[in-house]
């Protein structure tokens, strides 16, 4: 009888920013064993695959993981997003959490979401290719040490991209290597944006021009929320007229029949609306009110969508404060 630990004859440790699925795929890879066969070996009766594996896995799973393969106990917490809980999100509960991470659209084992994105050239420079945590957050639509705009699907077929079906560069249902996928090159304001963004992420502090001292959580909801106005906001047109003034390139409209809610936005589409995000967060709130008022949305429209109450203070505070009397009157 074979025991459990004598399973656990390849040890791959977690890369930085890897996803826990990415890491057991790897695993998997490693062993020669194919993957469901795998994960029924080592943790026999458990459905893994049914779920956002990265949002929800067991937490017994991540503690085989660790001791398993010997990897550092803070780098195997990290690959699950369930780490972002305290940066993007107090950690109550997690549909709340959610809200900041691209859902996969899970049925059975199959996804039939746009959820996880990739970046070609980093799995092409990849020794082993392995997907990343921040390929799942909203408003993270590029790769900032290449300088190109997200992929979320196979360049043959439209498919989406399900590393536990098809392989970690390979389409799951046409076979096509997604290294061949072709890119978009990023703006530079939106990729300095990323990057202080990943910072953040990673520990460091804020510092954003009139934000001193700001809490994650706090700079994570204002970028939500100005993504949010980018996207499908009250007066969302004369917002984006009044930008188009200001950019070098007019901000790239999304076609019709998109999905407005942040998390079912398409890359293309993200970085588009950040690139507006990026100029409204220029010398906080100055610019942002600035425009807002060239646009004509005072507090009444930059309110509409939601009660006060459940916008960050960080938004809130400058819409009451310049934009509520040109409101009045």
């Amino acid at each position: 009888m074979t025991s459990k630990l004598s399973l656990w004859t390849v040890r791959p440790k977690p890369q930085p920013d890897e996803l826990l699925s990415s890491w057991m795929v790897r695993a998997a890879e490693m062993s020669g064993q194919k993957l469901h066969s795998w994960c029924t070996d080592r943790w026999p009766g458990v459905q893994l695959w049914t779920r956002d594996l990265d949002l929800s896995a067991p937490p017994q799973i991540i503690a085989d993981m660790t001791i398993r393969t010997a990897a550092d106990p803070e780098l195997a917490r990290r690959t699950s997003l369930q780490a972002f809980e305290g940066v993007l999100h107090p950690a109550v509960d997690r549909s709340a959490l959610a809200r900041f991470i691209r859902p996969l659209g899970v049925y059975h084992r199959v996804r039939r979401g746009f959820g996880l994105w990739f970046c070609p050239a980093c799995l092409s420079e990849d020794a082993k290719p392995y997907y990343r945590r921040t390929w799942r957050l909203v408003g993270f639509a590029c790769c900032t040490r290449h300088g190109l705009v997200l992929v979320d699907r196979c360049p043959s077929c439209a498919a989406p991209v399900i590393p536990h079906r098809g392989g970690m560069i390979e389409c799951h249902d046409c076979g096509t290597d997604l290294r061949t996928a072709e890119c978009l090159i990023a703006d530079a304001s939106v990729l300095q944006l990323q990057h202080h963004c990943q910072r953040v992420l990673d520990g460091a502090p804020v510092q954003a021009a009139g934000l001193p001292d700001l809490h994650p959580m706090s700079f994570f909801a204002l970028l939500n929320r100005l993504l949010m106005l980018m996207a499908a906001g009250p007066r969302r047109g004369r917002l984006l007229g009044t930008l188009d003034g200001l950019l070098a390139q007019p901000i790239i409209r999304h076609e019709e029949g998109v999905r407005k809610e942040l998390r079912f936005l398409p890359p293309a589409v993200t970085h588009e609306a950040m690139r507006g995000v990026a100029l409204l967060l220029r010398g906080w709130p100055y610019m942002f009110v600035g425009v807002m008022a060239e646009a004509g949305i005072w507090w009444s429209w930059a309110t509409r969508d939601a009660k006060p109450n459940q916008l960050p203070f960080t938004y809130i505070e400058p819409v009451r404060r310049y934009l509520y009397t040109a409101s009045a009157s």
